[in-house]
């Protein structure tokens, strides 16, 4: 029974099902990617981009071990599974989660991203966070400036220990000087 099941293509489904979603698109040239953040410049897919959106990890949980079913699913493999929550061995890890790094990594993703591209960023990050939009408005600098800061109340999850009201997502809009 479940042969022919895995015989299936999972991209050819996704795709059938996509293209019978009607959602209407603007016409803008994009790129997904599912790597660490320093491929999207060392691939060239960020130059003449006019807007970078990065939505990082906020804390020091990895996301990885949240994602690490659907990366399966995606690479159709069979990993060697250790740990005990069963994660994929060599999962990947943010230094963005990491309150020895975090400081450092955003500080090399604005100027990277000025190096690489100089568009604008646009970035989401929670009020939780390790750093404060205070400290990335000072992280930007010198490649950019903080123009703009929205403050959206949000439940954010609990990973099942419920919902946490007490929360805000910030937008925030740097330029690129």
């Amino acid at each position: 029974r479940i042969v022919p099941l895995r015989a299936i293509s999972i991209t050819e489904a996704f795709a059938e099902r996509f293209c019978d979603w009607p959602i209407p698109t603007a016409g803008w040239r994009h790129e997904v990617m599912s790597e660490d953040w320093r491929a999207v410049f060392e691939s060239g897919a960020a130059r003449g981009a006019s807007v970078v959106y990065a939505d990082p990890p906020y804390n020091t949980e990895q996301y990885s071990r949240f994602y690490h079913l659907l990366e399966t699913l995606v690479r159709y493999d069979y990993p060697e599974l250790r740990h005990k929550a069963l994660y994929r061995e060599g999962r990947f890890k943010s230094r963005f989660s990491y309150r020895s790094s975090v400081a450092e990594e955003f500080a090399e993703l604005f100027r990277t991203c000025g190096e690489h591209s100089g568009a604008d960023i646009v970035l989401s990050y929670s009020s939780t966070g390790l750093l404060s939009p205070e400290q990335l408005g000072e992280l930007c600098c010198p490649s950019y400036r903080l123009e703009d800061l929205r403050e959206i109340d949000h439940a954010h999850s609990t990973q099942g220990k419920g919902m946490k009201s007490d929360v805000s997502e910030y937008i925030m809009v740097f330029s690129h000087n």
